[in-house]
């Protein structure tokens, strides 16, 4: 009702320059209408950040955020599950066509991990961790190792700063070995009755399984990316100072690149399609929002409020598996989870910096107030 009003940051100068850099690129652009669509997509990511910082004010307000990605990270990751191990090899099945940019499910599993180790109920406990392992199997069937790796980036980063992840991997440890060894004794006991069992087992997991045959050959995935990035740097040899414009990859890159399974209309990299899009002045831009974010983020892994900084490294290490898993897939002008996420760090890191200006300033007024008594 009164407008959107939030207190500062620390990123917005520079992802201004980068926004006015983009709009700029519109008139250079080969694809009018295609940059118009992304830079609108854009506008909206902007619009979702603002709301998010607007709205969210308590660490309370985080939890309805927290449990819609849950459940919508459950429902996608279960339906890959079912689709995919009722056929061989990977589904083409719109409804788990999410599964394979990874965008839904790197960023659920981290959010989750690290609001696992902010409750207090057990109850609570078992539903979040049984979330998370549904994520993971989810991302393991649908064969994105891109994603995968970013997810495992992820963690490894959540372990590294959290002490209550490290004491709790001790357990889960144990819990892994243990199960994953009566997984090979229950199939190897299914085996001697029918010796295909494994082979139906294994079959979403194929991909994963090719790396390590010694007769490997390159995915079709594998090509497909590499003739992309080759088609790419053909077009940036053509437009090395200001880039095509936002949007006019999909209608350049088809002209640059040998059809493999299907015409190509994304970069497959997240960094290459901000760079061919604005080119290396508009990088740079990217780079130094980048950087602001960066340091938004170090005070949250030192803050002294628990949960405030598990939240926090549930959200950055979200943010590390989407830059990761964007070496190879993701979405950049449009990916409004991205926004959705850097939304909620910011909104978390006005809430710290609150925090902990109110625990600095109440002993303060308290001493002034036993100092105003006394006289």
């Amino acid at each position: 009702r009164k407008g959107l009003k939030f207190e500062s940051t620390g990123a917005e100068t520079s992802f201004l320059f980068f926004f006015w850099w983009c709009v700029l690129s519109l008139a250079w652009t080969y694809s009018k209408s295609g940059t118009v669509s992304k830079l609108v997509q854009l506008v909206y990511s902007i619009i979702i950040v603002l709301m998010i910082i607007d709205t969210i004010k308590t660490k309370k307000s985080l939890n309805f955020i927290f449990v819609g990605w849950l459940i919508g990270g459950i429902l996608l990751s279960a339906a890959g599950v079912m689709e995919k191990f009722s056929e061989e090899g990977r589904a083409e099945s719109v409804n788990t066509s999410p599964l394979e940019t990874g965008e839904y499910l790197n960023y659920p599993v981290l959010i989750a991990l690290g609001l696992f180790f902010t409750l207090k109920s057990k109850w609570l406990k078992t539903i979040v961790l049984g979330s998370i392992l549904i994520f993971i199997l989810g991302s393991l069937v649908s064969g994105s190792r891109g994603p995968l790796l970013g997810m495992a980036a992820g963690i490894f980063f959540f372990w590294i700063f959290s002490n209550e992840m490290k004491r709790f991997s001790y357990w889960a440890i144990g819990a892994i070995m243990f199960a994953t060894i009566s997984a090979f004794i229950m199939f190897f006991i299914m085996n001697l009755s029918q010796r295909d069992i494994i082979d139906n087992f294994t079959a979403p997991f194929e991909r994963f399984i090719d790396l390590f045959e010694t007769q490997y050959k390159p995915d079709i995935g594998e090509v497909y990316r590499i003739a992309i990035w080759q088609g790419i740097w053909e077009i940036f040899k053509k437009n090395p100072i200001f880039g095509i414009g936002v949007g006019a990859l999909p209608e350049i890159l088809p002209d640059y690149v040998t059809k493999v399974f299907q015409d190509p209309t994304l970069a497959h990299n997240i960094y290459l399609e901000v760079l061919i899009a604005v080119g290396p002045f508009g990088f740079m831009l990217f780079l130094w929002f980048i950087a602001n974010i960066i340091k938004i983020i170090k005070p949250l892994l030192r803050t002294k409020d628990s949960t405030l900084r598990l939240i926090s490294l549930g959200l950055t290490g979200a943010l590390i598996a989407q830059a990761v898993g964007g070496l190879t897939f993701g979405l950049f002008f449009e990916n409004r989870v991205l926004s959705t996420t850097i939304g909620m760090l910011l909104a978390v890191s006005i809430i710290t910096r609150n925090t902990e200006k109110a625990l600095y300033e109440l002993p303060q007024r308290d001493a002034e107030k036993d100092k105003a008594t006394c006289y």
